[in-house]
């Protein structure tokens, strides 16, 4: 059990079929205790899947996009089993019930391209933020960053606000990567 006693904190897991949901049972499986979270109430459903595989998971939904949100979501987590060694960065895309706005660049609002800026890679950084001091307390940390080939390798008509963002996950995880490898922690993207 290569992460036994671990504690993983995924977002974006709220997908029966999703990355986030694939993430989670991958380390359960491996010894981890599994925090979810997502959007929506259907989040205590992938609990329950996991739960009914053996995995020790608890889950709650939360707004990531929303600071007071994030933070309420740590103290949760903390509270479950007093920390957080790993950190899945996989929200983005869709909130249940409001898909990705997509929209070419000359015809797209401000409020549309904030809307995906702060989806896609707003999350990363508010979650980051707020599990690194306890990850510096203890020296050890992993985060994870799920980006896209989209906005580093390619992009689609319509996608350049995501594109940005996904762009974007990779700028953060090179400079935290150089913040923290003194420390303890590991960023990948």
């Amino acid at each position: 059990m290569v992460f036994q006693q671990h504690v993983a904190l995924i977002s974006g897991a709220g997908s029966e079929s999703g990355i986030g949901l694939a993430i989670a049972r991958r380390l359960g499986r491996a010894g981890a205790r599994v925090l979810l979270t997502a959007s929506s109430a259907r989040v205590e459903q992938r609990v329950a899947e996991l739960c009914a595989e053996g995995i020790e998971a608890r889950g709650r939904a939360a707004d990531l996009t929303n600071e007071q949100q994030v933070g309420e979501l740590l103290d949760w987590a903390q509270a479950q089993w007093g920390q957080i060694d790993i950190l899945v960065n996989n929200a983005g895309m869709a909130m249940q019930g409001s898909p990705e706005p997509f929209a070419e660049l000359a015809d797209m609002d401000l409020a549309t391209w904030n809307l995906s800026i702060a989806r896609n890679l707003g999350t990363a950084f508010l979650l980051t933020r707020a599990v690194l001091p306890g990850m510096r307390a203890r020296g050890y940390g992993r985060i994870v960053n799920i980006s896209s080939t989209t906005g580093t390798r390619g992009s689609n008509p319509g996608e350049a606000a995501y594109s940005a963002a996904k762009a974007g996950m990779l700028g953060l995880s090179m400079g935290l990567a150089l913040e923290v490898a003194q420390q303890g922690i590991t960023v990948l993207s």
